[in-house]
């Protein structure tokens, strides 16, 4: 029985590579580990500097960065032992899966929807309605993208049923996010508004990569797309994970000024300063 006819075989599995080829996903997979270990060491860090009501955001990126990094660090293991050199390529040797990486959305993916209140002050029943929500869709949109990645290369029909399911569960999380992000964040300062507001775009842009990952087969069911999706998937990782989290963390230290909390002031007393430093050496 052909590999292709089993379902749970992702479409990576039915090409031989290159050395390049191989060695490209090898590398960004490490580079996506390499990120989110240092990001992990970044958030630690970086929550003595938030206000104490603020910090949980911070301490939910620790919680991410570690489990992205197992994350990757599990995928590039599997990518290197699923092919085997055979002087002129690489060919399959044991079955490599994307699975890995629903399973682990299944963990971080509520964290990363939950993360703003924390920053933006929203608490009560409107911080738990939005969570119930939150976690319900995000379940269901991970649930359904792993099923249908499963039968990318066995079932056209089952590939794009469970696509198009999770979509729909994907549009109360992206209602939802707007509401927190411009309608019931206000316990924002006014001076803070317009990096909140980017960080909503920036968000579902980065998001909008898994996408591009996801529908790789369906733009080139080849080795070069097969490279090209591990790509995207890691670019998306280290967008939606470590930047939007440093860029959340940036807002929670704005806040936290804003409230009062000295080390949030002299750190950013502390940045303010080095920047002008730089620009009158430059100066001069």
């Amino acid at each position: 029985m052909s590999i292709a006819s089993q379902p749970g075989i992702n479409f990576e599995n039915l090409f031989t590579y290159t050395p390049m080829q191989h060695d490209i996903v090898s590398h960004v997979l490490t580079l996506g580990f390499v990120a989110h270990a240092a990001g992990l060491v970044y958030f630690a860090f970086a929550q003595k500097d938030i206000h104490p009501k603020l910090r949980t955001a911070t301490i939910f990126s620790c919680f991410i960065m570690a489990a992205a990094a197992l994350n990757l660090f599990r995928q590039f293991s599997s990518w290197n032992d699923a092919f085997n050199w055979t002087g002129s390529y690489y060919e399959i040797e044991q079955t490599f899966s994307n699975g890995f990486r629903y399973f682990n959305w299944f963990i971080t993916l509520p964290l990363l929807l939950t993360q703003p209140m924390f920053v933006f002050g929203i608490r009560g029943k409107t911080f738990v309605r939005n969570t119930i929500i939150f976690v319900a869709a995000s379940i269901i949109m991970v649930w359904t993208g792993y099923i249908g990645q499963m039968h990318e290369v066995t079932s056209s029909f089952q590939y794009w049923f469970w696509f198009m399911a999770g979509s729909i569960a994907y549009i109360p999380i992206l209602w939802l996010l707007y509401e927190v992000y411009f309608v019931q964040r206000d316990q924002v300062p006014v001076h803070v508004v317009p990096m909140v507001r980017k960080l909503f775009f920036f968000q579902v842009l980065s998001w909008t990569v898994y996408l591009a990952a996801y529908l790789m087969p369906v733009f080139s069911f080849s080795a070069d797309g097969a490279v090209v999706r591990h790509i995207l998937y890691t670019i998306a990782d280290i967008f939606s994970k470590l930047i939007y989290g440093v860029w959340l963390s940036y807002i929670a230290l704005k806040i936290s000024a804003h409230k009062g909390y000295q080390p949030a002031k002299d750190k950013l007393g502390a940045v303010s300063t080095g920047s002008g430093e730089k620009e009158k050496t430059s100066t001069s």
